[in-house]
């Protein structure tokens, strides 16, 4: 303890002289120590006492005090307040503050301030390295990520010899994960192996970076070995996370070289390469007996629950989340907040060691959730977009190639964190040196250059940022759980029916729901699409949905484009987000009906069709009509909506344009129609010639003429029902819909101005008037239908989203320009980024209109149950299940059947039938004890599979019984067993009965 305490007080003040003398040495000496730490060899005094805490500590104290001498020397309060106005710093700060009001809801005030007080430390580490930047410059700083290079390749040598002498001599020091029958996994001088993973994951994009941008052949040879060798020492990490964050990181890097050298098409290669080279990985993977599944699964599955207890702790702190949803469960008490959680106590009876550990939320964003809520994720986000933007702006702004590279790398470096972090919290010093090398290196090259209104002008002119958050959000909310919910009955299960006696009778062309029964009541396309995941994924509930949840992503990626073409980027992100988060969109996008994806091959017909009359491009408007023709092989006629809006579009051109129409000008309508035609027409034709009036009367006659003219099967509604429809599912968009539309018709009834400002100028906006009436004909389109459903109004909400949009954004360049800001780019972007935070910060407390209960789950289960347990030879009688569920879910004959008849249908089934049947808890109780023989399978919920014993078995069982019994007593009694002796009396009549029992079930199993 002694000598602790004495080297403690040694560093501490080597690090107060080397900051006094030379803060660079100090900084250099942070550097060094920054690893060390494994808290049982490197602790000091006491437990997580680590040098590069003593080192900070040090290098904060001196460096108040010199900043205390240097302003009351020299006063200069503009050069402080520069420097504090710096946008990181600023976020930094907010971050702060929020970590610190958060407090109010901490279980374990100790614990949270003492990670605060970390926090704080980080922060200040910026300050101190963005002041060496500013003082030094851009040598001394890449000086510093040289440095650094070095001293994670020395970690990576301690880690070979780590490994080397736990093979040679069991010698084990430092982090090593010993694991039976595998290889160890090395941590090297780090505490968690898993860390120490994420750290060099993180640390080889720079060395490629540094090998790329060396200059001598020598430094080429040296960063090329420790990049190698590096990367062998990750593969003894054994880290998923890791894995996971150096592919992306690396696929960014290479992505970003190519784009570099070969233009932006590269990019596009890399994408498909991606693509391509993961079917065949996925499809491999999923094979149980694959080579490549069991390499994968030896080398990553030493544990099969250790990704399952990751996921656990995700959904902790969603759980806590869905308690503090604002300000989260306080910084630094996702333990105590977690134990309270429903998912904590499947979590500790697969890990019960964590009982005896404050367990970590063990995710970036995790942590950041559950402990910060709303406004902790947006800010930290925030802090990502500016960290990621500045170094890829620097990047493109600087002129030296390998510089460029560099700093790419360095992009990619801080990206492997944030994602690896999905899976990790890297509440550690090395975390942020790595982002914050990474973002002062990048502000020191801009330079001047480095400007607020600057950087975000660079980070919205590029679709990358705004598609990158548009991936994170969409994928969360549409794909994450996708499979949880059952198919619904009639709509959903019918088309997964239906695509599934596709795949089982590869007839692709005639459809059937009903066995021997063609289906013409819809057109094949998503049938079709489902029938291809089902033969990638199998007949599951995913396969069903995936078409609709891919579509319904690509239509809110179609309208950012669309947004940004006819407005601006910042326009065509909030449209999106509006799409995003308007609720029966995004329902609707994670169940396997047809209606989302009709949007999406409306919207995107009407995108192509309009950029191919301003880029008068025939290309375009040829695939437009191909995308208008595949939305009738959607949903039929309601498809040809596409067609009618794209001559809406070209007369609105020819009249805003005052073009005459001649033959030149039909010509991209020529084209569009031609491709329509030639998509949507000949399934049509192949049908009508093959069933001749009953396609007709059935598709077109029932499901078009009759819906629109009556109302069919209760569904008739009000002319202006889907009103209340809009207003139900935009929610708080409606309010931004009636504000848009009130300015639309005030732009044209009016002309406010403000401190001779028209407010209401823009709104004469030619595409803005054009996204209305594109939204007024499809609304008049499906009111003018008698019969009418929440779902069908679904590709009015792209455009209406894109209209909302619009208007929101315009008031608030309106409110800039009153007050002399209106070429602010910093507050243009906030404006967006936190109207759409907003958003989803309301679909949180209205998820149940999304995110609903598995309310089939019970159903669908049981009838699995029974294939499984009795097979498909025995016909299932359900009752109290609509048909298309066990229509798909079961392989068995499926019949429905009442109380009554089932009564009737056990009591008069043959000698060797036997009854298997799904009803209520009650019914079964009344059937069960009417039917002695019969056996329950299985309950949930409400429900019950139970099958009653053919009078076969209960024969046969009662013929197997009598012959034991016999057998036992002539064998017994000559053995001079008194019971056996005393039964001998009855083997005349049991042996009667036996005869008659095989006589019975002879002439039964005759009949």
């Amino acid at each position: 303890m002694i000598s602790e305490l004495l080297l403690l007080i040694a560093i501490f003040a080597l690090c107060v002289f080397l900051a006094y003398e030379d803060l660079r040495s100090a900084f250099i000496f942070l550097l060094l120590v920054s690893p060390l730490l494994h808290k049982e060899v490197f602790s000091l005094v006491k437990w997580d006492v680590l040098p590069i805490r003593i080192v900070i500590l040090a290098i904060l104290a001196t460096s108040v005090f010199k900043f205390i001498l240097w302003f009351k020397k020299t006063r200069d309060f503009l050069k402080v307040k520069k420097f504090l106005l710096d946008p990181m710093l600023l976020v930094l700060l907010a971050l702060f503050l929020i970590r610190v009001i958060s407090l109010f809801n901490s279980r374990n005030l100790v614990s949270s301030l003492l990670v605060l007080t970390f926090y704080a430390t980080m922060v200040f580490l910026y300050i101190l390295l963005s002041y060496l930047s500013e003082r030094y410059g851009v040598k001394f700083v890449l000086s510093l990520i040289k440095f650094y290079s070095l001293v994670a390749f020395g970690t990576a040598v301690i880690a070979s010899l780590q490994f080397v002498l736990d093979i040679k001599y069991g010698i084990i020091f430092g982090a090593l994960w010993r694991i039976p029958g595998k290889l160890s996994r090395v941590g090297s001088v780090f505490w968690d192996v898993n860390h120490y993973g994420g750290f060099i994951s993180a640390m080889i994009p720079v060395v490629l970076g540094l090998l790329i941008s060396a200059k001598s052949k020598t430094a080429k040879v040296f960063y090329s070995f420790m990049s190698v060798f590096m990367f062998l020492i990750l593969l003894l990490t054994n880290s998923r996370s890791a894995w996971i964050g150096f592919f992306v990181s690396m696929t960014v890097f290479v992505a970003y070289i190519l784009v570099i050298r070969f233009k932006a098409r590269s990019l596009l290669y890399v994408l498909l390469a991606v693509f391509l080279l993961s079917i065949p990985a996925t499809l491999g993977y999923r094979n149980p007996e694959s080579l490549l599944r069991q390499k994968v699964d030896a080398y990553f599955h030493y544990r099969g629950d250790s990704f399952a207890s990751h996921l656990m702790l995700l959904q902790g702190a969603y759980e806590v989340f869905e308690k503090f949803p604002v300000l989260g469960g306080g910084y630094g008490s996702f333990f105590e907040h977690f134990k309270d959680t429903k998912v904590a106590a499947s979590y500790y009876s697969r890990d019960p060691a964590a009982l005896l550990v404050r367990v970590p939320a063990h995710s970036i964003w995790g942590e950041i959730l559950s402990e910060t809520g709303f406004l902790g994720m947006i800010v930290f986000t925030l802090f990502t977009v500016i960290l990621l933007g500045t170094t890829f702006y620097a990047a493109s702004e600087s002129s030296d190639r390998s510089e460029k590279y560099l700093l790419a790398s360095l992009g990619a470096s801080a990206l492997s964190f944030l994602v690896s972090g999905i899976f990790y919290s890297y509440n550690a010093e090395f975390f942020w040196i790595i982002l914050f090398l990474s973002f002062v290196i990048s502000k020191t090259v801009l330079g001047k250059l480095y400007d607020i209104n600057n950087l975000f002008s660079y980070i919205t002119s590029r679709n990358a940022s705004f598609l990158a958050l548009i991936f994170l959000i969409g994928s969360l909310l549409i794909f994450v759980n996708l499979s949880v919910n059952h198919l619904i009955p009639w709509d959903e299960a019918i088309y997964a029916k239906v695509s599934k006696n596709m795949v089982i009778s590869g007839n692709y062309l005639t459809q059937s729901w009903e066995e021997g029964k063609e289906w013409l009541e819809k057109p094949p396309f998503y049938m079709w699409s489902s029938a291809l995941f089902m033969k990638l994924l199998g007949f599951n509930s995913l396969s069903v949905k995936l078409p609709s949840a891919i579509f319904g992503f690509a239509t809110v990626v179609v309208v950012y484009f669309m947004g940004k073409k006819m407005f601006n980027a910042h326009i065509g992100f909030l449209s999106s987000m509006i799409l995003l988060t308007t609720s029966q969109y995004l329902y609707y996008s994670r169940v396997g009906m047809l209606d989302v994806t009709l949007t999406f091959f409306i919207t995107i017909s009407t995108y192509f069709f309009s950029l191919s009359l301003d880029k008068k491009d025939i290309k375009l408007g040829a695939l437009a009509g191909f995308f208008g023709g595949l939305s009738v092989m959607t949903k039929g006629v309601v498809g040809i909506l596409s067609l009618f809006i794209i001559l809406l579009t070209f007369g609105f051109f020819l009249i805003r344009d005052r073009r005459e129409i001649t033959k030149k000008s039909l010509t991209l309508p020529c084209f569009y129609l031609f491709t329509f035609l030639l998509a949507g027409l000949p399934w049509h034709l192949h049908q009508y010639f093959q069933f001749g009036e009953s396609f007709t009367k059935t598709y077109f006659g029932y499901h078009v003429l009759k819906r629109a003219t009556e109302s069919v099967e209760g569904k008739g509604e009000p002319f202006f029902w889907y009103i209340t429809v809009l207003k139900t599912s935009m929610r708080v968009w409606f309010i931004g819909l009636l504000v848009s539309l009130l300015a639309l018709v005030s732009s044209v009834l009016l002309r406010w101005k403000v401190v001779g400002v028209n407010l209401l100028q823009k709104f004469t906006n030619s595409n803005f008037r054009l996204v209305f009436i594109w939204s007024l004909f499809i609304f008049l389109f499906f009111s003018s239908a008698v019969s009418k459903l929440v779902w069908y109004i679904m590709p009015i909400y792209p455009f209406l989203a894109i209209f909302t949009a619009f208007g929101l954004y315009t008031l608030f360049e309106a409110f800039l320009n009153l007050l002399k800001k209106g070429d602010s780019k910093l507050l243009r972007f906030l404006f967006v980024y936190l109207i759409s935070g907003l958003g989803l910060l309301y679909l949180f407390y209205v998820r149940g209109l999304v995110y609903v209960s598995d309310s089939t789950g019970s159903k669908a289960r049981l009838v699995l149950l029974k294939d499984n347990l009795t097979g498909i030879g025995e016909p299932l009688y359900y009752d109290r299940i609509e048909k298309p569920l066990p229509l798909f879910y079961s392989d068995s004959e499926v019949r429905a059947v009442d109380y009554n008849p089932l009564f009737d249908r056990i009591n008069d089934a043959d000698f060797n039938e036997a009854i298997v049947y799904i009803t209520s808890q009650r019914r079964y109780e009344k059937l069960s004890s009417k039917f002695s023989d019969t056996v329950l399978l299985g309950s949930d919920g409400d429900l019950v599979l139970a099958r009653v014993k053919s009078r076969a078995e209960v024969t046969l069982e009662k013929v197997s019984y009598l012959r034991n019994e016999i057998d036992w007593i002539q064998k017994k009694s000559l053995e001079g067993d008194p019971l056996a002796l005393s039964k001998v009396k009855d083997l005349p009549v049991l042996k009667r009965q036996l005869s008659d029992l095989e006589a019975e079930y002879e002439k039964s199993s005759k009949d």
